[in-house]
């Protein structure tokens, strides 16, 4: 045989050959599309980088440790008309939803001073490495949820705000609002913990971290950032209305100037102690929560999120009072003179904040600093496929990365 131009001697080796080169084909095919993927990873990578994606998969490890805040607060809170029955569930539902009904709350009689002894729980992380500014968040979450909503609940760093925070340079200090979470009180639903009581229990812890060498933070911070969830977003307007030099920097997510409570009108509430008396037991009535997993969802939920969270949120539920709900007036009734930087994050298919599509969305969330009318620097964002709960959908490491690029603008760090 010539070896210059070499031959199958056999069948068999024919075979062998073109087994041969069908193997070198399929390993060219398949390294061609792997190339093509490694490419397409890259380009994403690269642009979650220039977001500021990136540092939230990437993040510095942060340090943090539980604290309790004990203080004394008075606050003038409302006295209604015809408050309800405490021991009757019905009587309380029925305050609830004739007060979303005409679209105003139930009647109001007047105000009177409520003075307290409390404490306050949270959860404290402070940066491996500090950059410039020495900037505190007072990480501050809606209803229904607590101080863990900011750590993502364990459900992934893509989820976690204080990691993303941490990271960036920050302080964070998540809260659980009085009567929520591992607080160890459960005041009156009605005549205590309203929104006038939260804004002046906000005020002092405020006031403590910023002056009392002693706090439980172990240090004092010459800039606070206020950082809200939905419900908390009233609570930052009327701290601001009232004390408009508290903070340094507002950041109110799930939240606008316009409201749209048909989500909670058409969901069934219960008292939690009836729903879930393993879980609550003993607490008053008045502290109410979703009756059904898909009323939640309906109201929490929207565009494109991981499948497993509504039931886990829905498991994981918190509570309001009838008191934080019954008259959204204690927050301002007028617009307010805070001049600080202002960011709202709202998912463009928010269902209580906002309404699809997400230009009309987009305008109403800009259209809210009409409210702020003073503020030195304003900036928003309007995730796409993203409902109420924004930190807990995909876009979630999206709107950190905007967020905190805001703030790093804004307060002058690196």
């Amino acid at each position: 045989m010539d070896k210059g131009n070499a031959q199958p001697d056999t069948e068999q080796d024919s075979i062998l050959l073109c087994s041969f080169h069908l193997y070198f084909q399929l390993l060219r095919s398949y390294c061609v599309r792997l190339l093509d993927k490694m490419l397409l990873f890259s380009a994403f990578y690269l642009s979650l980088a220039g977001m500021g994606v990136i540092a939230a998969t990437t993040r510095e490890t942060s340090n943090c440790v539980p604290v309790s805040f004990h203080f004394s607060v008075s606050a003038l809170n409302t006295v209604w008309l015809s408050p309800p029955d405490p021991g009757s569930e019905t009587s309380i539902l029925d305050f609830f939803y004739s007060g979303l009904a005409n679209g105003t709350g139930p009647a109001v009689a007047g105000t009177t001073k409520e003075t307290g002894t409390f404490q306050i729980n949270g959860i404290y992380c402070s940066p491996t490495r500090e950059k410039s500014g020495q900037a505190l968040q007072v990480l501050v979450h809606g209803i229904t949820y607590d101080k863990s909503i900011w750590s993502g609940t364990g459900y992934g760093a893509q989820y976690d705000w204080q990691a993303f925070a941490t990271n960036q340079g920050y302080h964070t200090l998540a809260i659980d609002r009085l009567g929520h979470g591992s607080n160890p009180e459960r005041p009156d639903p009605l005549a205590v913990v309203q929104g006038s009581f939260h804004i002046e229990m906000i005020h002092k812890l405020i006031s403590i971290v910023r002056n009392q060498s002693g706090n439980p933070l172990g240090r004092t911070f010459n800039k606070v950032v206020y950082v809200s969830h939905s419900y908390g977003g009233w609570v930052g307007t009327g701290l601001i209305a009232r004390y408009p030099k508290d903070v340094d920097a507002m950041v109110l997510t799930g939240f606008s100037t316009v409201p749209n409570f048909a989500p909670f009108a058409n969901s069934k509430l219960r008292s939690a102690a009836l729903l879930a008396p393993g879980r609550f037991p003993g607490l008053p009535l008045g502290y109410i929560t979703f009756g059904e997993s898909s009323g939640r969802k309906a109201a929490f939920f929207a565009g494109n999120f991981d499948p497993a969270f509504p039931a886990l949120d829905y498991a994981s539920q918190e509570t309001w009072t009838i008191g934080e709900t019954g008259s959204l007036g204690f927050t301002s009734t007028s617009p307010v003179d805070y001049t600080g930087p202002l960011f709202l994050a709202t998912g463009a298919d928010d269902a209580i904040f906002c309404q699809p599509p997400k230009t009309a969305c987009e305008a109403l969330v800009q259209n809210s600093k009409q409210f702020y009318p003073n503020v030195k620097k304003f900036g928003f964002f309007v995730p796409e496929n993203t409902g109420h709960t924004l930190t807990r959908h995909y876009s979630a490491p999206a709107t950190f990365a905007k967020v905190h690029r805001f703030l790093n603008e804004a307060l002058g760090k690196c």
